[in-house]
């Protein structure tokens, strides 16, 4: 997991000993296009962006190139406009209110 905010992330690594998932879960305190700049390896990838995360072109475009086989599961303002690339990649969506939660793989 990769997260930004000292709050959030201290709410995630409570979560981790809760659920007893301390050896499955790797946490990194980093920006998240930093750690995309690199080749991640991780099969799964939880993204929960602010919903006026401003790069979000760039975020994509380092969605699709720095996966191999990873499942992604992204909640986005429901009236987030996709690029054509990440359409192609869209397993299932669904919009609640002004949220949307969209599932896919690259």
């Amino acid at each position: 997991m990769v997260e930004n905010n000292y709050q959030q992330l201290g709410l995630i690594q409570e979560n981790v000993r809760i659920l007893n998932v301390e050896e499955q879960t790797e946490i990194r305190k980093m920006d998240v296009l930093k750690f995309l700049s690199g080749p991640p390896e991780t099969d799964l990838v939880l993204a929960d962006p602010p919903y006026r995360f401003g790069p979000f072109d760039k975020f994509f475009d380092m969605l699709i190139r720095g996966f191999s086989n990873a499942l992604i599961a992204l909640e986005t303002s429901s009236d987030l406009d996709f690029p054509e690339a990440i359409l192609l990649n869209i397993q299932s969506s669904r919009k609640i209110g002004k949220t949307s939660l969209t599932i896919m793989k690259v």
